[in-house]
């Protein structure tokens, strides 16, 4: 998570938003293999299996890496070095 140096030091800010993204592509990769393999099982009439629940959570932790490559990028906006 972002502390408050690193809303101003832009190089935190690019090591952060490289960290991310290195996040991002793991989680893209995970979701491409579980759906490869999983998506026959998960029928949407019936999400409270442990294979929605996985995915449901893993969906989170990309919603929350997203959210967080934003607001990087904003403060690498903010600082001009995009």
């Amino acid at each position: 998570m972002l502390n408050a140096n690193r809303f101003t030091d832009p190089a935190l800010l690019k090591q952060e938003l490289k960290t991310l993204l290195v996040q991002r592509i793991k989680l893209d990769q995970f979701f491409d293999r579980f759906l490869e393999q999983f998506e026959m099982k998960m029928k949407p009439e019936k999400t409270d299996t442990e294979v929605w629940k996985l995915y449901k959570k893993k969906y989170k932790e990309y919603d929350d890496i997203c959210a967080r490559i934003q607001t990087t990028e904003h403060f690498l906006k903010k600082a001009g070095n995009v």
